[in-house]
């Protein structure tokens, strides 16, 4: 429905006010002779050559930063190790202690400055002694980053065969010669290429506390470990005898453990020994030499004692790397990679099954304290065991065994509790033993465990905690036909084991599904296990106290963790890109025509390895100079001969930057007290300004004294001045202000930069052009996509919208500056044909055989360059508080409520601030498509889809379509309607539809929405003057960078909490209170006593209540007494149903009404009166005290069933049983569409047991603006929070004078707010 009205564009003034750059991506089309000089010059296997070297040369740098570390700190001995140790103790004593906490975080970082100042040595050392001859121009660890480190790599390496490459090289004759070149030569200004490896590289030598670094691992993480080993052994060494250790490995433990044996613990020989000694080894002819962990295992089994065990030192950093860094190329790699993926995944589980099964079986021998586990576990959003209803009971119970040592608090303003990320199972347990649950605490499924139910909560935990783990081992379960089938581990294992085994190996897609199904149960296993991982960002969090349960010399979980992700994780997604791979090859590699520089900039003349663009009749040209610069004779005659058929335009590139640091360099003083040659060559008058300057009275920072305007005045004036004189910028433009009218100097900056850039046009001659291809002297391409093809129709995408902006006039002489700036930093790729055979073929329309993927069976040229959008517009700063101040008391602007459906893809619903409804649909169809049904069909296999890698791409790109299209959806219905758009936070709820999308996607969906809004265009407005044209694109959200950084808005996106949106009468403001359930007689009788009224009248049961009386809050609504009705219908879904498949109840009404597809086998009563029939209660009369009445003992059924019905009168939204029976239906009769509007809205329906009784099947009977079905309602409530949301932030703005302080706490709309709001504001 559409009832909009005309209005005008809110956001228009939201326009030009932030950069961003954008890189457009185009395909290069070879013009004239090109092609042949491509071929002849050897332009594709040079630069292959180039990627092939760089590969090679990786490995190397690895290598040298190993030896270089090596020769840094082998021999080093470490100052203040005894006051560290002393430091460590104390803060250990009492880790809450600010003071120790400082001192040992200041001792930390002192040690890692001296860890890293051997590295700086070594790198002096190499320079002035070891290698100078080299040319090393850095004397510190910059050495191993500049270029001349491909020097050292070949003094170090040049003589190894590995760094020889054989390439094939013809003579003048045309005869082939071998030619021999070290990986190691030509790299001079081609060092970009390891631009972001050098980046993970120099994280080494950090000593700021960076997870990779290698200061971190040997100070914040080993010498703790180290230390936390000392005093142990000193706790231990009186009551045991290592004299076998000490003689087996030829060591005085003594010395082992004193602190400057860590000195020789720094690289990974001396860490593999210290290992050794604790944990033993198993030689290679079997010989078991014991270690120290073994022998205290041994004293705990003979004694009992509790004895915790030596703590082993991580692996050193580069020491340990996989195998596989470059992924897997061929089925020979692939069968080595799945044959040691087997082996880590027998030697992991080998360690975890037995590890978890004691920990079950014997958990009280284990010290819970220093067991943790991830507070996601118990996350309210992501608990699979805990019921729902339970969950927040339990979080407060844990709240209240934490919050004595500070170590979880309570949000007011959210109404939610904060744990840390580690959580001790020792606090688990107390939470689950001292907490009050009623009813059933855990999921329904598990009660069905044997003697589950007689279990305390703690031995439940560990029962589910069991059954789950066990059951990723083997479980059963049925297929689509409902046969029966073993899956799990040892299942996938056996077949795998096969598999592997098989000679010849062959990648069938049978094999396929089985390396799918092994590979992803023990992916699923690592997950779970990793519960228990003390980490953050794969590093592992040293301060954490450890139990045995970790540091079990044989199946401590530490030797399961170690090295897992990279052996797990990493092989897992390599399998995965390999066995999904297209069959087309999309390798490509970059094109650099013999120059580093390519494309760093635009060239204007036809200089050295120039790069120009060309014009000519609306078509657009790459040339690229081959080599030197073109002769004067040859650049003569372009410019002759010119005529209307021939001519074309070549772009005069001209730009400079002057910058806040830069100006006064140019024009007051260029290096200390010494004034720029500026000054005397443009004869400027320094004297007016040099006081203003070196007293910084222009500067913002003075803005409150007399002078400032003055000051700020005078130093622009003379800056104008310089900038009108300099023969390098007096050429431009420039759109200055009055030199009064500027409040900051950084906004005359910005004006400048904005006028020192234009682009101009030298005609040429198109034909001479051509002809310089034939001489060799120009490499020229069209540059190309489906919107500059001459059979191009319909509207331009972005992209070409873009580039051909960034040449109008409209543009360049645009009166507040330039919009688009073409920038430097290009690159040109090339990607190779695959052979037409690899690529298959496919059925066109016509019925005619074709190739597959054609344009893979190409050669193929790209050309990639940046541009910036709104140029020198600077950042956005305070985007938000731009954004809440112009929604201040705004009561024009509507809100977009958009809802994760559970019958719909997505929904969305537009209403404005009297809550009235302006536009609402379902988003499952978006340009008519319908994704919903593309989606369940992809996923109607979900067998197929489970096992095969290749449909859950497939599903994956058709999502990534639907996506985009959202995006232009919601952004088009923003500015239609002047609107915000509000989403339920995805940290607060999440439900999957079946075939829909997960909640990954949907953050893919945010983001892209994001994205669409920092720059949005529409294409239809052809006025430049006005908001939406591509030179005043919309700006209505900040920058991405992570959801974390964002938190719960950006511009006009706003997250808010989904809770009580789709289960809410529209109407009255109810929703469901309360949760009864039955967990026995007496728990329900006290509960039923607790209604104020439960009678019969006008022809219905009526259950009145006060919230209060069965709810303990801080806070409560203004509204908390209800009357709930029984006259209404409700479908029920129940599993047992369909030979356990499953389907829906039909209650008609449940009053009297009578009951449609119940399970045959069931006791329960068709309706309320029959109930109370049964059990003799005379409707006529007091219900309630009847109940009271009524013995608990023999008449347990009827508290049970009363329950049932009474949540099920709660049961607010409903879906029609038969709907998948009409869909089926309708499709078969080809009238889906003309149906889908009314029958199968209706089948998710709201009906609400509140007089009036809003039915959404009827919502026109109820008022004009009312949703029509579940997910509507979902969508238009969360909409009905933007409003709270606007109200609060006009609140805000009116008692602070705006909103710059603003944060999202002072935006939350907390259960109560909700509920005030939707009793005062019922909808109409």
């Amino acid at each position: 429905m559409d009832k909009t009205k005309k209005e005008p564009k809110a956001f228009s003034d939201f326009t030009n006010l932030y950069s961003l750059s954008k890189t457009l991506r185009f395909e290069l089309k070879p013009v004239g002779k090109t092609q042949q000089i491509l071929e002849k010059e050897n332009v594709f296997a040079k630069d292959k050559l180039i990627q092939e070297k760089y590969q090679k040369t990786k490995p190397y740098f690895d290598r040298l930063h190993l030896e270089f570390i090596d020769e840094a700190l082998r021999g080093v001995t470490l100052t203040g190790l005894d006051e560290y140790f002393e430091i460590l103790k104390n803060w250990q004593k009492d880790k809450k202690n600010k003071e120790a906490q400082r001192a040992y975080k200041n001792k930390l970082q002192e040690l890692r400055k001296e860890v890293v100042k051997k590295f700086g040595d070594k790198a002096e050392k190499w320079v002035n002694e070891i290698y100078t001859s080299v040319g090393l121009k850095n004397k510190d660890i910059e050495i191993l980053f500049e270029e001349a480190v491909f020097d050292l790599l070949k003094a170090r390496y040049g003589s190894e065969t590995e760094s020889i490459i054989e390439i094939e090289e013809k003579d003048k004759s045309g005869q082939t010669n071998i030619k021999q070149v070290s990986i190691f030569d030509s790299w001079k200004g081609f060092a970009g290429y390891f631009k972001k490896f050098f980046e993970t590289r120099r994280n080494f030598y950090k000593d700021d506390g960076t997870s990779t670094a290698l200061a971190t691992r040997i100070i914040d993480q080993n010498l703790k470990r180290f230390c936390d080993n000392i005093t142990l052994f000193e706790s231990i060494k009186e009551k045991m005898d290592f004299k076998e250790v000490e003689k087996i490995f030829g060591v005085q433990l003594v010395q082992v453990f004193s602190l400057g044996f860590y000195n020789r613990r720094l690289l990974q020989d001396g860490i593999n020994k210290y290992n050794i000694i604790l944990g033993g080894e198993t030689l290679e002819n079997g010989e078991k030499r014991k270690g120290l962990n073994e022998c205290i295992n041994l004293h705990k089994q003979k004694t009992g004692e509790k004895l915790p065990f030596f703590k082993t030192l991580d692996k050193q950093i580069l020491s340990d790397k996989a195998s596989f860094l470059d992924g897997i190329k061929d089925e020979t790699v692939l069968l080595k990679v799945l044959k040691q993926f087997a082996k880590t995944a027998e030697e992991k589980m080998k360690i975890l099954q037995p590890l978890f099964t004691d920990f079950i079986a014997e958990n009280d021998d284990y010290d819970l304290s220093q067991i943790y586990i991830e507070k996601k576990v118990f996350d309210p959003n992501s608990c699979r065991w805990i019921d729902k209803s339970a969950i927040d009971n339990f979080q407060e119970a844990l709240y209240k065994e934490m919050k004595s040592e500070k170590l979880a608090k309570y949000e007011k303003k959210e109404n939610a509790y904060k744990f840390p990320d580690f959580i001790a199972l020792s606090y688990i347990k107390c939470a689950l033993e001292n907490g009050k649950f009623e009813g059933n605490f855990w999921k329904d499924k598990y009660y069905d465990i044997a003697g589950f139910a007689k279990k305390t909560n703690w031995e439940q935990f560990l029962t589910i905690f069991s059954f789950e783990f066990n059951s990723l081992f083997e479980r059963t379960i049925k297929d689509e036909d409902g046969n029966e089938k073993q899956i799990g581990y040892n299942i996938f294992s056996q077949n795998f084991e096969f598999l592997i085994k098989k000679n010849p190996f062959t990648l069938s897609q049978e094999a396929k599904v089985i390396i799918k199904e092994f590979a992803d149960s023990v992916l699923t296993i690592y997950q779970v296990a990793k519960y228990f991982a003390v980490e953050k960002k794969r590093a592992w969090l040293s301060e954490y106290e450890l139990d045995s349960f970790y540091t079990h010399p044989e199946t401590g979980y530490l030797r399961f963790y170690e090295n897992a992700y990279e052996d797990i994780v990493q092989i897992y997604n390599d399998l995965r890109n390999y066995l999904t791979k297209k069959p087309y090859s999309e390798e490509k590699w970059k094109l650099n025509f013999e120059c580093s520089y390519l494309l760093g900039g635009w060239s204007s003349e036809f200089e050295t390895h120039g790069s120009l663009i060309f014009e000519k009749n609306g078509k657009y040209y790459l040339g690229v100079i081959n080599g030197k610069a073109l002769t004067k004779e040859n650049r003569q005659r372009l410019a002759e001969g010119i005529t209307e058929e021939n001519k074309c335009f070549k772009m005069v590139y001209d730009f400079q930057k002057p910058d806040n640091k830069n100006v006064p360099r140019l024009f007051i003083r260029s290096n200390g007290e010494n004034f720029s040659p500026a000054v005397k060559e443009l004869d400027l008058p320094i004297n007016t300004i040099l006081d203003i300057y070196d007293q910084r009275l222009f500067k913002t920072e003075n803005k409150n004294l007399p002078l400032f305007k003055d000051s700020l005045r005078k130093i622009i004036d003379y800056f104008k001045l310089g900038f009108s004189r300099h023969n390098s910028y007096k050429h431009f433009p420039f759109k200055w202000k009055g030199s009064s009218e500027y409040e900051n100097i950084a906004d005359f900056y910005q004006d400048t930069i904005s006028s020192c850039y234009q682009l101009q046009w030298e005609g040429l001659n198109f034909h001479e052009i051509e002809k310089l291809t034939e001489s060799k002297d120009l490499y020229l391409f069209q540059i190309y996509n489906k919107d500059f093809s001459d059979k191009s129709k319909g509207s331009k995408n972005l992209y070409s919208l873009y580039f051909q902006s960034l040449f109008l006039k409209e543009n360049l002489e645009n009166k507040d500056g330039v919009i688009l700036k073409l920038s430097g930093g290009g690159e040109i790729f090339f990607r190779p044909k695959t052979d037409k055979g690899k690529l298959g073929e496919r059925t066109d329309s016509k019925g005619k055989k074709v190739i597959k993927n054609k344009r893979y069976s190409e050669d193929k040229m790209f050309l990639h360059f940046p541009i910036e959008l709104n140029y020198a517009r600077g950042q956005e700063g305070n985007f938000n508080a731009k954004i809440n101040n112009f929604l201040a008391s705004n009561h024009d602007i509507n809100i977009i409520g958009v809802d994760r459906g559970e019958k719909h893809l997505a929904y969305y619903s537009v209403i404005n601030q009297k809550q009235e409804i302006l536009e609402s649909g379902s988003l499952n169809e978006i340009t008519g498509i319908n994704y919903a049904d593309k989606l369940e069909e992809k996923a109607k296999n979900r067998e197929q889809a489970r096992k095969d890698w290749q449909t859950v791409e497939g599903i994956k790109d058709l999502k990534k379509g639907y996506i985009s299209q959202v995006v232009r959806k919601l952004a088009d219905l923003a500015i239609k309607h002047n609107a915000i758009i509000v989403f339920e936070d995805l940290n607060m709820r999440f439900k999957q539809i079946r075939g829909g999308i997960e909640k990954s996607a949907y953050q893919q969906l945010e983001k892209a929405l994001i994205e669409k809004l920092n720059f949005l265009v529409q294409k239809v407005e052809t006025n430049p003057e006005k908001a939406g044209h591509l030179l005043r694109a919309y700006q209505l959200t900040a920058t991405f960078k992570t959801f974390k950084d964002m938190g719960k808005q950006t511009g006009i996106i706003f997250y808010t909490q989904a809770a009580y949106t789709s289960r809410i009468d529209p109407i009255t403001g109810w929703r469901p209170h309360l949760y009864l359930k039955y967990s026995s007689a007496e728990k329900a009788k006290n509960d039923l006593l607790k209604f104020t009224k439960i009678e019969f009248v006008n022809g219905r049961f009526e259950f009145t209540y006060d919230i209060k009386n069965f709810q303990q809050a801080e806070e409560y609504p203004k509204n908390t007494v209800w009357t709930a009705c029984s006259n209404v219908e409700r479908f029920r879904w129940d599993k047992s149903l369909n030979q356990n498949k499953g389907g829906y109840t039909h209650y008609q009404n449940l009053t009297d009404g009578k009951t449609e597809n119940k399970n045959p086998k069931s006791s329960k009563p068709d309706n309320l009166k029959e109930l109370f029939t049964r059990y003799d209660i005379d409707i006529s009369k007091d219900i309630k005290t009847q109940i009271e009445k009524l013995e608990t003992n023999g008449n347990e059924k009827f508290f049970e069933h009363f329950m049932f019905f009474f949540n099920l009168i709660c049961q607010i939204r409903n879906t029609d049983g038969n709907l998948h029976e009409k869909i089926e239906r309708y499709k078969k009769e080809k009238r889906l569409k003309e149906v889908a509007e009314k029958e199968l809205f209706d089948a998710d329906f709201v009906l609400s047991p509140v007089e009036p009784f809003f039915d959404s099947r009827k919502a026109e009977q109820f008022g004009k603006n009312l949703p029509k079905n579940g997910d509507d309602n979902g969508a238009y409530n969360i909409a009905r929070k933007g409003i709270i949301v606007l109200k609060k932030i006009s609140q805000f703005a009116k008692e602070k004078g705006g909103c710059e302080k603003l944060s999202w706490g002072d935006l939350y709309v907390s259960a109560t707010d909700w509920d005030d709001f939707t009793c005062d504001n019922q909808a109409t």
